[in-house]
């Protein structure tokens, strides 16, 4: 397989047949949940770049709708997006550097980092 980025060699490092397609999706009952929709879990790595990607990902059995919940209430993940918030800053933002947060849900470490852009 090739890296989707830059088209290198890439390596297979885990392999699971049957993962839930996703994790943050909240269920009604406890028999709901076993049906969940699942899928494969292909993770390679790119030996050039180091991207890593689920090369068995299927787009189909992905449902954003009004039970996915990626809210995580919790100090220690607060901390570590502060900490992160941080460390971004002082690495990229403080030469007039930029950060991309993709895929970034809610916004909460797009929201940590601008807290502290201002002295």
């Amino acid at each position: 397989m090739s890296c989707v980025i830059c088209a290198g060699e890439t390596i297979s490092t885990v392999e699971r047949e049957t993962i839930p397609a996703l994790q943050n999706r909240v269920y009604s009952s406890a028999h709901e949940a076993r049906a969940a929709k699942h899928g494969r879990l292909e993770v390679q790595v790119c030996r050039s770049c180091g991207h890593a990607f689920n090369a068995a990902f299927d787009s189909t059995l992905v449902a954003y709708d009004e039970h996915y919940n990626n809210d995580v209430p919790s100090r220690t993940f607060d901390q570590y997006y502060r900490q992160i918030a941080t460390h971004l800053r002082q690495r990229y933002l403080k030469n007039g550097g930029i950060v991309l947060d993709v895929g970034c849900g809610r916004g909460v470490v797009t929201r940590a980092i601008a807290e502290r852009i201002t002295p």
